[in-house]
Order: C-alpha cells, then sequence, then structure tokens
C-alpha cells in the first residue's frame, strides 16, 4: 500500500463505476485498487502544471474494460502537504 502515502486523508475520488465520494487514504487506495483491476491501463500520460502549494493535473487513460478497449480523461488534484505532493482529487472521466 506504498501507494496510499500519496493520497491525502480527506480524497475526493469520482470513477465511471459509479464510486463517489471523500475517503481516508487508505479507503481510497483500496478504491482505485479494485477500479484498476476491471478497468485495466494500457496507456497514461498527463501534465503537471507548476503550482506552488496546489495545482490539477490532467491526463489521458487508454483501458481494456470487458474486452474493449476505450479512453477516459483524467483529473488529478495535487495538494502540497508536508514535504510532498499528495492527492486530493482523483477524477475520471
Amino acid at each position: 500500500a506504498g501507494f496510499s502515502k500519496y493520497l491525502s486523508e480527506n480524497s475526493y475520488i469520482s470513477l465511471p463505476n459509479g464510486v463517489s465520494g471523500y475517503f481516508s487514504s487508505n479507503q481510497s487506495f483500496y478504491i482505485l485498487k479494485d477500479f484498476f483491476k476491471t478497468f485495466i491501463p494500457v496507456a497514461f500520460s498527463f501534465d503537471i502544471p507548476k503550482g506552488n502549494k496546489e495545482t490539477v493535473a490532467t491526463g489521458e487513460l487508454v483501458f481494456e474494460s470487458k474486452g474493449k478497449r476505450e479512453n477516459a480523461t483524467v483529473y488529478i488534484a495535487l495538494t502540497y502537504e508536508g514535504a510532498t505532493w499528495r492527492i486530493t482529487q482523483f477524477t475520471v472521466n
């Protein structure tokens, strides 16, 4: 669960499988882990604009689900907390 250390303690997650809401870093980790078991990433690229204390990165996700390859836009809000960037929002449209 090393990835969970990059999730804020109150992250907002919105996914196309109907999951939406605020979750703890541990809950967020397992929600995303389950999501990516069904929506298997094939390719992902994103740009992170420069920000002092917070920024929103946008990217394109190519995934396979039920044998079909599809595209989605990903929005990741980042906030600088302590000495590291943490994910405060993870949205897949």
